[in-house]
């Protein structure tokens, strides 16, 4: 819950109690992937029999949270309480509030059981009442695409809680349902991946109904949560045999504007193979288990004929079967790894975590059972975090591999330190999974109040990242930093611009030197700091040719790229972009750096923007877009391999004479496919752009520069 700005406080029969702000509470309506309500206290109090719990609720001030006109609902749980009937003590809930309006106003707020303007709820336990507001509304695993069942389909929510426990996103393969009925695995997994919140296509919270609703804050929470979107590198694939449910999974695949990365295909069980692909992936699915759909007799050939088809066609595969009926798994004949146990509506059902060999089958005896030991000396803190003790143990060939990179980081500190101080800049790489045991990225940041390292794994589920513990004791020490300023993140194996998933909330601010500007970085709030230190020099090179200029910066961050045209001249810059975060901390940075001019920031989607700016506008455009984003406030998806023809040819329009365009991404593989307009010249500057601490990862790192003569 850290990562939603939410801190576990008890955990009660009825839920999880947290603590955390309004906007923490915004951000788990639109962004868990887990929780069903989301609810607001706004008083507790003793509550022996039901008129005490009558005149409890009375003396709320109820109007301060609804309209004399609105409409209302109370839902109601009574656990080990003198009123044993939930339905009557919500009945004395509702009276009490009704009563108080019509005493107060001559008028009561009315009844509406489907869609009231509020939800209240009632939470009577041991004789003490809590109500609170229902900030979610209806349920908050209906997540808005999808529009009817097939075959007793799983809850949205409980499909994300499975996949996450299999290790689904962290799994860098590909997701695989045989089965998939509606495609709820396939959906759900597909957002995971995407990192697309799962309430952006919600029409409607409970929150909005409420009269303390802040909607600027909602809308800020929700322009966040758009910006945190990327692009989905590996394939995400469902089966059936029955064609309705291969149409119904494809509607709501694109229901969810994830249509164009769920493949679905009407294919029987008995025909599957494995997806081939450089990773092993995930096989997840819940087969039908004779409870509500047939006779138990009738599916065991559904989990044979399955066990049979994993059997040496999945090398290296996980595997998580869902089932309401465990007994039928054993008709599959492989060992779990782990199993837990979860209450789908009602039933108590089960998750088989399987690990196939990763041996093919002319290397494994006919009676061997497909299945691997369980790993151990894992890293234990999620991925993201400060640094922290205990954990891995080396043998002592680990030892000698800690070593290892304790030279390499040593020599690597020495060159680039050297390197960055003839830069005149304090933030720099100094080490980049040079080695295949530590699959990790070293930053520094050198501030002038602090200085830490920012520590990024390239998460790869095959392998744990060899000896972590001892090789960020190895950072600590080689760069002289302590321990709680060593930031330890988890990040996907880079597809692009990945976004910036927020990761904490301890807000830390710090101010660094990129000569000759001055920005703030935050090291522990997302996943990027507020720096992209990968385009250091295209922003020395948009300085060099700012003086004089009119400057437009598209897709603009925390406005770096502007601080640093500001700073080599240009009299007025324009700064677009959909987050209000980002913009915030742009004007942050212009304000740092005392620069004067007419500097104009703009919350904007930069594709359609870009379509009404008046043409000639700027002498110098800078343009460094996600490599995918399928925000809600978009008109549609954006892709930076597909859509950077149209984006470049319409920011052309709006360059004066003789101006520049520069245009950067970080999207592995990306080419350059445009239709030169006549007059334009254009030169790629990936390799010239490059800086040194970077030169390891040229296969991200995007530049071309476009001229008119």
């Amino acid at each position: 819950m850290d990562s939603l700005g939410l801190e576990s406080k008890t955990a009660p029969s009825a839920g999880v109690e947290l603590t955390g702000s309004l906007e923490a509470a915004y951000r788990a309506c639109l962004c868990s992937r887990l929780a069903t309500r989301v609810l607001w206290p706004i008083a507790r109090f003793p509550a022996a029999d039901e008129e005490a719990l009558y005149g409890g609720v009375r003396e709320i001030t109820w109007e301060d949270h609804l309209s004399v006109d609105a409409t209302l609902v109370v839902d109601g749980r009574t656990v080990r309480s003198a009123v044993t009937h939930s339905h009557f003590a919500s009945l004395k809930v509702k009276d009490a509030i009704v009563d108080r309006f019509r005493d107060r106003f001559g008028r009561r707020p009315s009844v509406d059981l489907q869609n009231p303007d509020l939800r209240i709820n009632l939470y009577l336990f041991q004789n003490q009442a809590t109500l609170s507001i229902d900030l979610s509304g209806h349920g908050l695993h209906r997540r808005g695409y999808r529009q009817a069942g097939h075959q007793a389909p799983i809850r949205e929510n409980l499909a994300a809680a499975v996949l996450m426990q299999a290790g689904w996103p962290k799994i860098e393969g590909p997701l695989l349902d045989p089965l998939c009925g509606s495609g709820t695995f396939l959906v759900e997994g597909a957002l995971m991946a995407a990192g697309v919140a799962p309430g952006l296509r919600r029409t409607r919270f409970g929150f909005e109904g409420w009269l303390q609703h802040d909607a600027g804050l909602w809308n800020d929470v929700k322009s966040e949560a758009d910006g945190i979107q990327q692009t989905i590198g590996r394939p995400i694939v469902g089966y059936d045999r029955d064609p309705e449910a291969v149409a119904l999974a494809k509607r709501h695949a694109s229901r969810a504007g994830v249509g164009e990365f769920v493949l679905v295909e009407q294919r029987d069980l008995s025909s599957l193979t494995s997806i081939q692909t450089s990773e092993p992936g995930l096989l997840v699915t819940n087969p039908p288990y004779g409870k509500r759909m047939g006779e138990v007799n009738q599916v065991r050939g559904v989990y044979a004929t399955l066990g049979q088809r994993l059997k040496g066609q999945f090398p290296g595969w996980r595997v998580a079967l869902f089932t309401g009926n465990p007994e039928l798994c054993s008709n599959v004949r492989l060992r779990p790894r782990r199993s837990y146990v979860f209450d789908n509506g009602g039933i108590e059902s089960k998750l088989l975590l399987y690990k196939m060999d990763s041996r093919g089958p002319e290397q494994r005896t006919s009676d061997e059972v497909p299945v691997e030991p369980e790993q151990s000396g894992r890293w234990g803190d999620g991925g993201t975090g400060r640094h922290r003790q205990g954990g891995f143990h080396p043998t002592a060939s680990g030892q000698d591999a800690v070593e290892m990179f304790a030279n390499r980081l040593q020599k690597n500190v020495r060159h680039f330190g050297r390197w960055a101080r003839r830069q005149d800049v304090d933030c720099y790489r100094v080490y980049d999974a040079d080695l295949p045991d530590f699959p990790f990225a070293v930053d520094v940041y050198a501030g002038d109040e602090a200085r830490f390292a920012h520590v990024q794994v390239y998460e790869r589920d095959d392998r744990e990242p060899f000896g972590l513990e001892d090789a960020l004791a190895v950072t600590q020490t080689v760069l002289e930093i302590p321990s709680g300023d060593v930031i330890l993140k988890t990040r996907k194996r880079q597809r692009g611009d990945a976004q910036y998933e927020r990761v904490s909330r301890d807000g830390d601010e710090v101010i660094v030197n990129e000569s000759p500007a001055k920005f703030y970085v935050n090291p522990t709030d997302f996943l990027d700091t507020g720096l992209f230190l990968d385009n250091r020099t295209v922003r020395a090179r948009i300085r060099e040719r700012a003086e004089g200029a009119r400057f437009l910066n598209l897709f603009g961050y925390t406005g770096t790229a502007t601080v640093h045209a500001a700073l080599g001249g240009a009299v007025a810059t324009t700064t677009v972009d959909l987050s209000t975060t980002y913009l915030d901390r742009a004007r942050k940075n212009l304000t740092l750096n005392g620069v004067e001019g007419e500097h104009e920031i703009v919350r904007a989607d930069c594709l359609q923007w870009v379509g009404s700016a008046p043409t000639s506008s700027y002498d110098l455009i800078y343009i460094d877009p996600p490599t995918f984003s399928n925000s809600k406030s978009m008109d549609s998806s954006f892709d930076v391999q597909r859509d950077h023809p149209d984006l470049i040819a319409r920011s052309l329009l709006l360059l004066s004479d003789k101006g520049t365009l520069f245009f950067s991404c970080n999207r592995r593989g990306f080419g350059l496919k445009i239709e030169m307009p006549d007059g334009i010249r254009v030169r790629n500057w990936s390799s010239d752009t490059l800086p040194k601490d970077f030169e390891r990862r040229r296969d991200f790192h995007h530049c071309y520069v476009f001229e008119k003569r």
